[in-house]
């Protein structure tokens, strides 16, 4: 395999967004309500789905935030015909019930820890234009909103991005936060690829991992990515080569074995280096 780089890039400082522990009363809320299988809410879940009423959810008492989910709605969730009027129905069912909440302010809010997390993973996959994407990581707590400590979620409302993941698994944290800039690079090899090649690659990836994502090429390859790195290569970066049960996982993991082993002087960050040997991932 030949990797090319195409040009050293001029070192510069990292641009590191602020970061900040917050609670999101009415998530808590909305979740408190699904769990006790609130007749009204679940109607409305099953009328759409659980995703698209999380995010409307983040507007109560926040009409800053309309437009940019809105518009996520449109973008993301074609099935959804009315929003408005969903949002509307939704958001009489929480004012029914948030006298009735009880927050527990018995929490764990040290932002360190996240804080050192995301500059490792900026400083290692040195995003470009991150500044322009995102100006602050909202680490919310989510102990009482994910169902259990493996779930986790992340949505992008204006310049800010929102991180749900458990207090026990802070390696979600970084899956989310990866997501960040991996998207935009996927959506770029996207356009590179043609449909030959992502019929190819589709194949190289794992049949549940593909039908989770419902067979969509670029959530199913940003998933591969960003979990051949989260799960298997930041914990070992020798161990696991050649030993994934599908093929797409082995090229993945020894394009990262690649790129950390770049000459210093030669450094090139993940998303140019990635896009000058896409082709490592079909051949």
């Amino acid at each position: 395999m030949n990797f090319e780089i195409s040009q050293t890039q001029e070192k510069k400082e990292f641009f590191y967004p602020k970061i900040e522990y917050r609670r999101e009363p009415a998530l808590e809320l909305f979740s408190k309500l699904l769990k006790e299988e609130d007749k009204e809410l679940l109607e409305l879940v099953n009328k759409n789905d659980r995703e698209t009423l999380q995010w409307l959810t983040m507007t109560f008492d926040h009409p800053e935030r309309n437009y940019s989910v809105f518009l996520n709605i449109k973008e993301n969730k074609e099935h959804i015909d009315n929003p408005q009027d969903t949002r509307n129905k939704l958001f009489n069912i929480l004012e029914k019930h948030k006298n009735d909440f009880l927050q527990d302010n018995n929490f764990e809010s040290d932002i360190s820890e996240y804080s050192e997390r995301m500059k490792k993973l900026i400083e290692y996959f040195k995003p470009i234009d991150l500044e322009s994407r995102v100006q602050n990581v909202i680490k919310v707590y989510a102990d009482n909103i994910v169902d259990n400590p493996q779930q986790c979620w992340a949505i992008k409302i204006n310049k800010d991005a929102f991180m749900l993941s458990h207090s026990q698994n802070q390696d979600n944290f970084d899956h989310e936060f990866i997501h960040i800039f991996i998207n935009p690079i996927v959506d770029k090899l996207s356009e590179q690829f043609s449909e030959i090649d992502k019929e190819k690659l589709k194949k190289m990836i794992h049949p549940k991992l593909l039908e989770q994502y419902g067979g969509d090429f670029k959530s199913a390859l940003c998933e591969v990515i960003i979990r051949v790195y989260g799960d298997d290569f930041k914990r070992d970066e020798e161990k696991y080569a050649g030993k994934f049960t599908y093929e797409l996982g082995n090229r993945v993991y020894t394009l990262y074995q690649k790129y950390s082993n770049q000459e210093k002087d030669k450094e090139v960050d993940f998303e140019t280096f990635l896009l000058n040997n896409k082709d490592v991932l079909l051949n």
